[in-house]
């Protein structure tokens, strides 16, 4: 199978043409590619969308922090953890992610671990998530959190049990949210 992997060659794109701009948030493309065998691929669509981070802290009990809120998409309330776009300025998507941390939960991590960083949909890119593992922890403020999320959102901490078993049973409702978890255990199991 390796070998055969080898032989693959990427697509090459020729074309590119914006048709539809939503921004900040996403953009729509028509793209022309030529495959490796010379055949040429036309009005392919490619969705372009921000990237953005999902933190997960965990302190020193192993309680992970989490936040219950409603999501558009979802439908519905969900549990989910910190998470917020990759801003333009910031020169990695660590940065954003402490900034996220400190601005939704006013707590700072001294240790980081970059769990992966994922293509939300193989064939419409979207964007690039990235998983960030955040421990040694430190609340800086009492004072009450401004988001910017719309809607309210409840943070609170979960046992390791706990989120497991909410884990296990499908309670976390987004792919990247639950895929990064399940790396996050496997980090810190004994």
């Amino acid at each position: 199978m390796e070998e055969q992997e080898l032989r693959l060659k990427n697509w090459e794109q020729i074309e590119s043409e914006e048709i539809f701009d939503c921004s900040p948030w996403f953009k729509v493309f028509k793209d022309t590619w030529l495959l490796p065998n010379q055949e040429k691929v036309t009005n392919f669509s490619r969705i372009e969308g921000r990237d953005y981070v999902i933190i997960v802290a965990v302190n020193n009990q192993k309680e992970f922090l989490v936040m219950n809120g409603y999501r558009r998409g979802c439908e519905e309330v969900i549990l989910q953890f910190p998470a917020g776009y990759v801003d333009s300025e910031d020169n990695e998507p660590l940065i954003s992610a402490k900034r996220e941390l400190l601005e939704e939960t006013s707590i700072k991590a001294e240790d980081w671990k970059h769990i992966g960083s994922f293509t939300r949909d193989g064939n419409w890119k979207i964007n690039t998530i990235h998983g960030y593992l955040a421990q040694n922890l430190n609340k800086i403020t009492d004072k009450s959190v401004e988001s910017d999320d719309l809607g309210e959102v409840i943070i609170s901490w979960m046992s390791w049990e706990s989120i497991y078993s909410n884990w296990r049973k499908g309670k976390f409702k987004q792919v990247e949210t639950t895929a990064i978890l399940g790396l996050v255990f496997e980090m810190l199991k004994d």
